[in-house]
């Protein structure tokens, strides 16, 4: 059906969908019921057959999840990277959203664990070991912390899989899995492994649920939808957002809340609805007033005021609100030559905004140093996410080729590519 290596190229280089026919029968020869090839549709199903059929099909089950934690964990390096997302359309997200919420309490029964038993002392050491492969990450960039995080990770299934926990114990260990599968997913986000990184955040979400652990669960959803919002479409973004949104109940921790807020606000942002940005906005900033540092989760101490400010105004520069963006943008990234308040790779992201509203106002020379300044940032510590925001000011630079300075920068730029992939 297809001896010619030309025909997969163009399967493989999307140009080309392959015939019902071939699809169905690449799905036998991995087992994939035929089903599942139609609902799913192309490319999407084809990820069934490449390690994550467990996550996306199995039921939302202890057990289940459990296996579903111990397969990510475990294979960090077999699959290889991939740019695609796992999920990509709308109503694939909708149904990872039903199979959630429609999963019962009676379901979260733990498989039994065996003679090793895991102590309130071995929960504060991974409390440690999360908040130092944090540092790692923030300090030397997604390259050098993978594996400390890859391995965290796989530590952490272990202690689920293979020690016997009573049932507040269980529940300690699977947030603290969701807590890790949420780090190697952003990781992984930063270094181009999108669907490595959607399978860490729904594997967080998994191992939040059967832990009960409502905060977590939001925040593994927020981290889904802002993967969406930044590399695929913000409208699918809605229904991860809305499920996230159904979960809030009065002791939700209020950065938890304000996240949340603040997420939506960006979506917003992305889709043009200027009301509701405004809205989501005002009740991010009122959330965080309302908070403490003192109880606030592991997963949310880097949420400060100075990150929503940053966020907020990336949304108002979206919005094409060039001034009120900077308003927000400014104080918070400081003078060019100067510490910014924030650590260097949230900064280096939100360049882009600034870049780009400056350009907005005229101000070339000002965006001219953002990308500057985007560049040495990536020259140092590759990153996915910053080279997506880095691309579209260069594509805003192009927009004013007629100035002079914007050209001289293009020319400088060239075929400049200062992020690789790792």
């Amino acid at each position: 059906m297809a001896a010619r290596r030309e025909k997969v190229a163009r399967w493989e280089s999307g140009r080309v969908v392959p015939e019902l026919t071939a699809q169905f029968a690449i799905a036998h020869i991995h087992g994939i019921p035929q089903e599942e090839v139609l609902r799913r549709g192309w490319p999407d199903w084809i990820h069934l057959a490449t390690g994550h059929s467990t996550l996306l099909m199995s039921p939302w089950t202890a057990e289940e999840s459990l296996n579903a934690l111990n397969h990510i964990a475990s294979t960090a390096t077999i699959y290889p990277q991939q740019e695609s997302l796992i999920i990509s359309d709308f109503d694939g997200l909708q149904d990872i959203v039903t199979s959630w919420s429609n999963a019962s309490a009676s379901s979260r029964v733990f498989p039994s664990g065996k003679s090793r038993r895991v102590e309130a002392a071995t929960m504060e050491h991974l409390k440690k070991l999360h908040i130092a492969t944090e540092h790692v990450y923030v300090t030397f960039g997604p390259h050098i912390a993978s594996q400390l995080a890859d391995t965290y990770l796989e530590l952490v299934s272990a202690l689920c899989l293979e020690t016997r926990y009573g049932a507040p114990a269980a529940a300690q260990l699977c947030a603290a899995a969701s807590d890790a599968a949420t780090l190697c997913g952003w990781i992984a986000f930063e270094r181009g492994n999108q669907a490595r990184a959607q399978a860490c955040y729904l594997t967080a979400l998994r191992t939040a649920s059967i832990a009960e652990d409502p905060e977590r669960e939001i925040y593994a959803l927020i981290m889904l939808a802002k993967q969406q919002i930044e590399l695929s479409d913000p409208l699918n973004s809605v229904p991860l957002l809305d499920a996230a949104r159904r979960v809030i109940r009065s002791d939700i921790n209020v950065r938890v809340e304000a996240l949340l807020e603040s997420t939506s606000a960006t979506a917003s942002a992305f889709l043009g609805e200027r009301t509701s940005f405004d809205r989501y906005t005002d009740a991010a900033f009122t959330a965080f007033a309302t908070g403490s540092n003192d109880d606030a989760p592991i997963f949310t101490e880097w949420l400060t005021e100075d990150q929503l400010a940053l966020m907020a105004g990336a949304g108002a520069a979206e919005l094409g609100q060039a001034e009120r963006a900077l308003d927000w943008l400014e104080p918070v990234l400081g003078p060019a030559g100067a510490a910014p308040r924030v650590p260097p790779r949230e900064a280096a992201f939100h360049l882009s905004s600034a870049g780009r509203a400056y350009l907005a106002l005229g101000a070339t020379d000002e965006a001219v140093s953002c990308t500057d300044s985007m560049v040495s940032f990536l020259a140092d510590r590759p990153s996915c996410g910053i080279q997506a925001e880095f691309v579209r000011l260069r594509t805003s630079l192009i927009d004013h080729r007629h100035i002079p300075a914007a050209l001289d920068r293009l020319e400088r730029l060239g075929n400049l590519a200062p992020f690789r992939k790792s």
